[in-house]
Order: C-alpha cells, then sequence, then structure tokens
C-alpha cells in the first residue's frame, strides 16, 4: 500500500499524461519557507503535450504560471518534442502550438526565461542567470569552493602502486 499510496495518480487514477502545470505548481507549492525574501528558481524541461481526455488537471499551465508569479519563482522552461509522436491524435495540441504556449507563458513573467532543446549552451546560459540571482541576493560576494578534487590522493595512490610493483618484481628477481 505505501507503494500505491507514494505513486498515487500513476495507476490509472487519472487518466492521462504529462499534466505540466499541475508537476509545475507542485514543484512552486513545494518551497519552503515561502514567507522569507529569496531567490527561488525552478527549469522545466518538457514537450508541453499535454494528454487530458477527462479534464482532470488541476492546474493548467497559465494558472500555475500565476502561481509562481504570486510566489515570486523564476522560471527557466526547455522545450523539446518529438515532431513525429505516436499518440499524436490524443493531443489537443500541435508541438508548435505547445511551444508556443510554454514560451508565453515562461516569458509573461518578466524574469523567465525559455530555451529550445537544440539550442547550443543551454544549460550553461541557465547557470548563469541563476548565479546573478544568487550574488545580488548575496550582495555580490561570490565565492567558489572546489572540495572533490582528489588529485593529491590520486598522486600518493599511484605512488604507493608503483612502489610495491617495483618491491613485487625485485623480490621476484
Amino acid at each position: 500500500n505505501d507503494y500505491y499510496e507514494t505513486f498515487a495518480g500513476t495507476f490509472g487514477d487519472v487518466h492521462g499524461s504529462s499534466l505540466v502545470g499541475d508537476g509545475l505548481a507542485s514543484c512552486a507549492l513545494a518551497f519552503d519557507a515561502q514567507g522569507q525574501d529569496r531567490s527561488r528558481s525552478i527549469i522545466l524541461a518538457t514537450d508541453n503535450q499535454v494528454i487530458d481526455p477527462d479534464n482532470e488537471q488541476i492546474y493548467p499551465l497559465p494558472d500555475a504560471a500565476k502561481l509562481l508569479a504570486e510566489r515570486k519563482i523564476r522560471l527557466f522552461s526547455i522545450y523539446g518534442a518529438d515532431e513525429d509522436q505516436p499518440y499524436q491524435n490524443l493531443l489537443d495540441k500541435t508541438p508548435e502550438e505547445s511551444r508556443e504556449e510554454l514560451k508565453t507563458v515562461t516569458e509573461e513573467q518578466g524574469k523567465g526565461r525559455f530555451y529550445d532543446v537544440e539550442d547550443s549552451g543551454t544549460g550553461g546560459q541557465i547557470v548563469k542567470e541563476l548565479e546573478k540571482t544568487e550574488v545580488s541576493a548575496l550582495g555580490g560576494r561570490k565565492q567558489t569552493r572546489r572540495t572533490d578534487v582528489p588529485q593529491r590522493l590520486v598522486i600518493t595512490l599511484s605512488l604507493v602502486l608503483l612502489g610495491y610493483l617495483g618491491l613485487t618484481t625485485w623480490r621476484r628477481a
């Protein structure tokens, strides 16, 4: 029962898929400390191809975007879709219409950024935008720490291994 409770909504309770607005609203509502003034961003990668024949989606994408705006959450959208989808007949919108809706909803916020999955450097651009937000939120003081660079350990282990191999070769000779 725990398994079914955890993944409720994926076992036939809802006769739809890719309920993008519900997913986005869920992310927006999951932020803690809503009263604090701090930077909040969501990166949404989707084809925005909603299949909802029974209209069970609680938050359509425009309503979810309004929720983000109310909570001052910045949206980064990455759009990518397969033009030859086998379930195209179940969709209310063409891939181009879905793309335009996502772009419009993202950019209406004023702070949101829209990207196509084919755009080169999308990840780097998003990281730069996030860093700008964080730097301004922290007063412009930026500090980078590298803690997972095991150079000293690798060199030490290599020397120990070479010494062991040399000792083994010498003892066998």
